[in-house]
């Protein structure tokens, strides 16, 4: 029976990202619950009776992994570039929301003040993964996906320290040392999760080859930091794990060739989902245990509809009213009033508040997991049910013709490329020209037939003109990301210098999204940031590498000369491309050519760029054209053979 549970929970992890979060959710619940509803009628099912006897604190185990695998999943690169939102909706939301729903549940609901506190502080988490999910999927902007997943991350990790901290010290009425172990705890937890990444990405780059071995040494830290962060500051231990897993995704994404990161990266979503997975069945058998006068009395059922009601309103007023003042803090693009919905309709409790509501120690537990389940079943059904015509609606996601264009011309560039390299079967005297000539016409008339699907598509875009230039420019990044996925299988980019340059298309794509067309230039950094240096000596000082500091300057520098080779070379050839579809008559004249204009342009800022480069630093420049060459020549070598 055991392996037939771990097989069950087994197989809906792996299922688990192809299914919508509510139903997967609601499943395994399910199981949990019928699993020990029949375990309390049936004294010879040992298995449910053993588990639903496991202690209340069982479902902080797989806390550490609630945190780091969602953590992992951002790169902190993007998150630096809207802090302010993130910290002030993560932070300051957690407060507001909690001292809303705090003070209708002290003043009206049946709970004592420790755990009205407690429950409004879990009512106050949010998970936005479904919304981000769906914006993803749609091809939505990035940086709304940036902003609502780090909110989420810094939401979990204020609402634990909080939960902690509180419990804690209502439990021993010490009400003068809050603020202070608040804090405390984010400091510590800072500090001990960079040390613990840091030493961790050193460890899973020696034994990059073994995922196993990998996997367990990347787990060994994450809950030693989690453990160690929670025995020197309580309330320390989410951050810890939040900040362990965004330093190893910050490092391990340049340092490990990209195939084993995203074996890797694979295996850590995984872990995830299998550790939520043995939640909600944890859940469902704590259901199983809840008196009937919980959810037997029609007060509670009251309550729920209010708590409904209170967790909407205090979501609300949190993204309304602090938005517009990260707005003002933001130097750059603000974010529009359709933007700020997707987080308020789009947030509902998540994993996180199961597993704090199901190691409550406190009286009031079972009434406040009532609640909290209800309200994420709910809420969690009308947002995913709800949420992709409500983006739609908000005209938040790209043209519908944006897909079928960019397949359509990816399809002609191939037929032509095809078309080409049938000439050259004219030099091979053993096959027969009329056979040859019936291939040809063949493919002239797929040729033929591709232009004109092509032709078709953007005559529908020309309906709307700020469709059209937008879907134009779309159209040319992603010609200018398959550019520099190209230098990237050919190895002629580091992985530091690819990396960077996806976030520069990120970044790009965002903004042509937003309406700024043409998009801006960005720079990249020739060198690491002041934190960023001070952080690489640590590690090479707790590494015992004194090397360790000035090889990631070199990286760096590389990456960095490196990636303006590819923007100048791709990007010249990008306008290149929009020339010749000129000429065939696919674009529009004038929206074309200033497309193109732009990237000859932006061809010539890079090109300037690696001259600077050249008459600064000439022997550096040398030696990285020289190990450019070779790669080209090995590659050339390679293709022959």
């Amino acid at each position: 029976m055991v392996v037939f549970l771990v097989l069950s929970i087994l197989a809906l992890s792996a299922i688990a990202p192809k299914l919508p979060p509510m139903p997967y959710m609601m499943g395994l619940i399910a199981m949990g619950l019928g699993l020990g509803i029949f375990s309390q009628n049936s004294e010879y099912f040992a298995l449910g009776t053993t588990l639903m006897e496991l202690p209340p604190q069982t479902s902080l185990l797989l806390l550490p992994l609630l945190v780091a695998c969602p953590a992992f999943r951002w790169e902190g690169r993007l998150l630096m570039q809207f802090l302010s939102p993130i910290l002030l909706l993560g932070i300051v939301g957690v407060f507001l929301a909690a001292a809303i729903a705090g003070g209708i549940f002290i003043a009206f609901a049946p709970l004592t003040l420790s755990g009205a506190i407690l429950l409004a502080i879990l009512l106050s988490i949010v998970d936005l993964t479904p919304a981000i999910t769906l914006l993803h999927r749609e091809g939505s902007s990035q940086r709304l996906q940036i902003l609502w997943g780090g909110e989420s991350l810094f939401n979990n990790a204020t609402a634990i320290a909080l939960f902690v901290l509180l419990e804690d010290i209502l439990a021993s009425e010490k009400y003068g040392r809050g603020i202070g172990q608040f804090f405390g705890a984010w400091a510590v937890g800072i500090l001990l999760g960079s040390i613990a990444g840091g030493l961790a990405c050193y460890a899973l780059q020696r034994w990059r080859e073994s995922l196993l071995l990998q996997g367990t040494i990347a787990t060994i830290v994450l809950y030693g930091a989690f453990f160690g962060a929670e025995i020197l500051h309580p309330g320390s231990e989410a951050i810890a794990a939040t900040t362990l897993a965004m330093v190893l995704r910050w490092n391990l994404s340049t340092r490990l060739k990209q195939k084993h990161f995203q074996k890797f990266e694979r295996v850590v979503q995984g872990t995830g989902i299998f550790a939520q997975s043995c939640l909600f069945l944890l859940l469902g058998l704590t259901l199983a245990r809840l008196p009937r006068q919980v959810y037997g009395s029609s007060r509670v059922w009251l309550w729920l509809a209010g708590a409904l009601a209170l967790v909407v309103l205090a979501r609300g007023v949190v993204v309304l009213a602090l938005m517009p003042v990260a707005n003002f803090l933001r130097d750059s693009t603000p974010f529009s009033f359709s933007e700020q919905l997707v987080g308020l309709w789009g947030g509902m409790r998540g994993s996180i508040a199961f597993a704090l509501v199901v190691s409550w120690k406190g009286d009031d537990r079972d009434f406040a997991l009532f609640l909290i389940l209800g309200v994420t079943i709910v809420l969690g059904l009308l947002s995913e049910g709800t949420m992709a015509q409500f983006l739609y609606r908000l005209r938040l996601t790209p043209s519908p013709l944006a897909v079928p264009l960019q397949k359509a011309t990816a399809d002609l560039a191939a037929k032509r490329q095809t078309l080409e390299g049938l000439f050259d079967l004219d030099e091979i005297e053993s096959l027969s020209p009329a056979a040859i000539e019936c291939v040809k016409q063949e493919y002239r008339e797929e040729v033929y037939h591709a232009e004109d699907t092509l032709a078709q598509l953007w005559t529908r875009t020309r309906i709307d003109p700020e469709i059209f230039q937008q879907i134009l420019w779309l159209q040319a990044l992603a010609m200018e990301e398959t550019g520099y996925h190209q230098f990237y299988e050919a190895g002629l980019l580091s992985e530091l210098a690819f990396v960077k340059l996806k976030l520069r298309m990120h970044l790009k794509r965002d903004a042509v999204l937003a309406g700024f067309i043409p998009p801006p230039f960005y720079l990249l950094r020739n060198a690491d940031t002041k934190i960023q240096r001070w952080f690489a000596r640590l590690i090479g000082i707790i590494s015992f590498n004194a090397q360790f500091a000035p090889q990631q300057n070199e990286r760096v520098s590389t990456a960095k000369y490196e990636a303006d080779g590819a923007i100048a070379y791709t990007c010249k050839q990008v306008a290149l491309n929009f020339h010749r579809l000129v000429e065939d008559g696919n674009f529009g004249l004038m929206g074309a050519k200033s497309c193109a204009k732009v990237y000859e342009e932006d061809s010539l800022v890079a090109w300037q760029s690696l001259d600077a480069i050249a008459a600064r630093k000439p022997d550096f420049a040398a030696r990285k054209q020289q190990e450019a060459i070779r790669r080209t020549i090995r590659l050339l070598d390679e293709f022959e053979c």
